[in-house]
């Protein structure tokens, strides 16, 4: 029992180490990203309800399993940042590494598909993926400026 309530110091006392900002811009990521997780998996569903009762999903089953594919990965990468934050507020380095990777990469990907269209695209989904990225980006920068708080 005392060994217990020794990691529970330990854990309040690196909590208390961590700079307000960081643990406001956790609290942040935690609400953009677990909205977007919600609303991915409430798409998810929808998705495999109504391809139940249509004729989608019978005729065609590799556009179905590249949907369904896609749609786990993209809950997984939007999980990835909730992670790093996560570790973040606890005081750890290694979750800037994993968040600034998993937003960097959606950040990229999105800017990707909007500039580099096979079609054609509006300059409003140019300029409302690049207000993303560079929210993104100043997020990144934020946490940046933290790094010499954390361990």
């Amino acid at each position: 029992m005392e060994e217990f309530r020794e990691v529970l110091d330990e854990g309040e006392k690196l909590h208390k180490s961590v700079p307000g900002l960081v643990s406001v811009m956790a609290i942040l990521n935690y609400l953009i990203f677990g909205i977007l997780v919600i609303g991915s998996l409430y798409s998810l569903g929808l998705f495999l309800f109504e391809s139940n009762f249509s004729e989608v999903g019978r005729y065609d089953s590799n556009a179905y399993n590249r949907i369904l594919f896609w749609s786990i990965v993209t809950i997984l990468i939007l999980a990835l940042p909730i992670y790093g934050a996560a570790l973040m507020h606890k005081g750890r380095k290694k979750g800037f590494v994993i968040y600034t990777t998993a937003v960097g990469t959606m950040s990229i990907f999105i800017l990707w598909i909007t500039w580099f269209p096979s079609g054609r695209v509006s300059s409003t989904d140019v300029i409302q993926t690049s207000i993303i990225s560079g929210v993104a980006l100043f997020f990144i920068i934020i946490f940046a400026t933290q790094l010499k708080h954390l361990n």
